[in-house]
């Protein structure tokens, strides 16, 4: 019964009659788990290799040495990291360090389950780098296609109004010349016919020298009169054709210069994890538009920040000390009246507008209990950082402040405050102990924790992670991108928005610093204060006219 019922089950047992699960080798013999210990202390000449057991159906010709096929592998070399069997231990690995390969089985299947879910995630990333090259291929062909019908639509056009110009050039010409012929020739009748009055007159003067010839002529005189002058010709300087067009500059204007980026720049597509619900809108679109009526002031400039709020709303601060709360619909919800002397910077912390008050160096809340606004000091900087003052503020996902520090113009750094305005990190310098910053103006947190900064004195984004290690440096797309007098702000997609104020356009470069593309409406003048709307929309506003506009880029 007892056979019966092992061939049945396929179980095999040992002689203590518990399951075989392990097998020795060396000395051919099979074990359970209770007799492995008493086995392996008993000494043979070539010791023991023990191994798990398997049926004769999944045995593998990989047990064999290369070297020895009579030999199994049941040692593992720990100095060059490779199974061997004894033979191989005797001679060529004699003095390494040996351990048995069970042992190393445990590990070894990590490594290969590790290693294994690596090479699929790799595979992945090749399938979505294909992917993409494929679909950016066609992507090239279209935008190409588009660009060179654009050129060839503005050859015809300007053939076509070359020629209009040219024929009305011709027209007029031809209208000048009939003109000029009409006027000549009314001349040339009036002077034949005075030459044909004038010969007339001229015979009926006598010429014979007598008293009769003298009374004939003072009968004249009165008809001598009309002969005194000399005849007058009217005429025209013959014209000339004046072109102040510089052929080439000219039209090198009217078609436009390519913007070739200086290099190809390396992309690695997002994993499936950290794509996107939203997607790019081509072009962006302009939908609202809204007029701060902050009056000029430091260098003309009106507005210099804002903040999203929800409810299509938000906080704009200008010239003055006041923060004004409008609409999208460019309606004046609410001022509120501040002690510092213009509202620079601007954040929104749990729902309250915090500004950095710039005139006492200290970070206020706006406060509004039972209809009474006041400011409440969160942080005051010149307690707890004597020295230094503040500009760029901004509000991280877990409650803290990143300030953007400075001490008299020279040292800079950004400085992690919690709540309560105790100092949690400072960020400062690289690796090499070298300054991160020159100017700091503006900071920012990205989605994955990074901290991203405007550095004017530069004039490049400095980017460094949570922990303060400088990750890159953004310092424009093409050689004339100049990144000084905007702010930044990111987006859902952790992407990096950057205002370019002396272009009149908006750089989206991605959490690792590659560029993007430009969004670029029409009208758009100094942008300089940025927030993101959690409707794919970018407010933009714009420090000199004063104006917000509503830009959606993402759909």
């Amino acid at each position: 019964m007892s056979t019966y019922l092992n061939q049945a089950q396929h179980v095999l047992l040992c002689d203590c009659q518990n399951p075989v699960e392990f097998s020795c080798k060396r000395c051919q013999v099979r074990l359970c788990e209770a007799c492995l210990p008493v086995h392996t202390r008993l000494k043979t000449e070539n010791g023991h290799a023990i191994v798990e057991y398997f049926t004769e159906d999944d045995e593998d010709n990989e047990c064999s040495c290369a070297l020895h096929p009579e030999f199994d592998r049941g040692a593992f070399c720990e100095t060059c990291g490779i199974p061997v069997c004894l033979l191989c231990v005797s001679f060529d690995h004699k003095s390494h360090v040996i351990s048995e390969l069970t042992n190393k089985i445990p590990e070894l299947l990590e490594t290969v389950t590790r290693e294994n879910l690596r090479l699929e995630s790799l595979s992945n990333s090749y399938e979505r780098a294909l992917q993409y090259i494929n679909t950016r291929n066609e992507n090239i062909e279209e935008n190409y296609q588009k660009m060179t019908d654009n050129v060839k639509q503005r050859l015809v056009f300007l053939k076509q109004e070359i020629e209009k110009a040219g024929e009305q050039l011709l027209t007029d010409l031809k209208e000048l010349e009939e003109e000029h012929k009409d006027k000549m020739e009314k001349q040339r009748v009036e002077v034949v016919d005075k030459l044909d009055q004038l010969r007339k007159f001229r015979s009926k003067i006598p010429t014979k020298q007598n008293i009769n010839s003298a009374l004939k002529l003072l009968k004249l005189g009165k008809d001598l009169e009309e002969f005194n002058s000399l005849p007058q010709i009217e005429d025209a300087t013959m014209p000339s054709i004046i072109s102040r067009f510089e052929v080439e500059k000219e039209l090198r204007k009217y078609f436009g210069n390519l913007a070739i980026p200086e290099h190809f720049q390396v992309y690695l597509p997002e994993t499936e994890s950290t794509k996107g619900i939203l997607t790019v809108l081509n072009p962006p679109q302009l939908s609202a538009t809204v007029d701060t009526k902050f009056p000029p002031r430091l260098n003309q400039n009106r507005l210099f920040d804002l903040v999203f709020m929800r409810g299509h709303k938000f906080w704009a601060g200008g010239s003055v000390q006041k923060l004004k709360l409008f609409d999208f619909n460019g309606n004046l919800l609410d001022i509120k009246p501040i002690e510092s002397e213009c509202g620079l910077y601007l954040t929104l912390h749990k729902g309250k507008l915090v500004f950095n008050n710039y005139m006492f160096n200290r970070l206020d809340a706006i406060e509004n209990d039972a209809g009474q606004t006041t400011s409440t000091c969160i942080i005051d900087f010149g307690v707890c950082c004597t020295g230094w003052s503040a500009s760029g503020i901004a509000s991280t996902r877990a409650g803290d402040f990143l300030v953007c520090m400075k001490q008299n113009e020279k040292l800079m750094k950004i400085v992690r405050f919690s709540r309560h305005g105790k100092t949690i990190q400072e960020i400062q310098f690289d690796s090499k102990n070298r300054p991160l910053y020159k100017k700091l103006v503006y900071v920012a947190e990205n989605g994955n924790g990074d901290v991203c900064a405007a550095d004017w004195g530069r004039k490049v984004i400095v980017v460094v992670d949570e922990s303060g290690q400088y990750r890159f440096t953004y310092r424009g797309h093409l050689k004339e991108d100049s990144l000084v007098g905007g702010s930044l702000t990111t987006d859902s997609l952790c992407n990096i928005i950057v205002a370019d104020c002396l272009g009149d356009k908006i750089h989206v470069i991605n959490k690792d610093g590659f560029f993007l593309w430009y969004i670029i409406v029409p009208e758009l003048d100094s942008p300089r204060a940025l927030s993101v709307t959690d409707e794919g929309e970018l407010l933009v506003g714009e420090c000199r006219s004063g104006l917000v506009k509503c830009i959606k880029y993402l759909k």
